[in-house]
């Protein structure tokens, strides 16, 4: 069973922008349920760090222009990335690639 979060709305305003957005929470209260909830029925990629496919395909982007690297994840709309701690260049490499747009957290 879903239940409504507070975060829904912030979450959906930037997911409207060209920001991008970082969910900050302790273990197991829901973020991940919350972005698939929210995101559910639209074109987006979710990688999973705890995955080494999943790493894998991110590097492998990440050795791309900006362009070609959503290209070759499918060119989702939105990019999910869960458990990003587990890969600690994430941060610099989507720093990299889109620090126009860094600007919107969620905590």
């Amino acid at each position: 069973m879903y239940l409504k979060r507070a975060a829904e709305q912030p979450l959906q305003d930037i997911l409207a922008s060209d920001k991008v957005g970082v969910i900050l929470g302790a273990r197991q209260v829901g973020k991940t349920t919350l972005v698939e909830h929210v995101l559910a029925g639209q074109p987006a990629v979710f990688l999973n760090f705890d995955v080494e496919v999943d790493k894998a395909r991110f590097h492998g982007a990440a050795a791309l222009s900006p362009g070609e690297g959503l290209r070759s994840l499918g060119n989702p709309s939105v990019l999910v990335i869960d458990q990003a701690q587990r890969l600690p260049a994430t941060s610099r490499v989507i720093k990299r690639k889109f620090q126009p747009n860094l600007a919107q957290y969620l905590a």
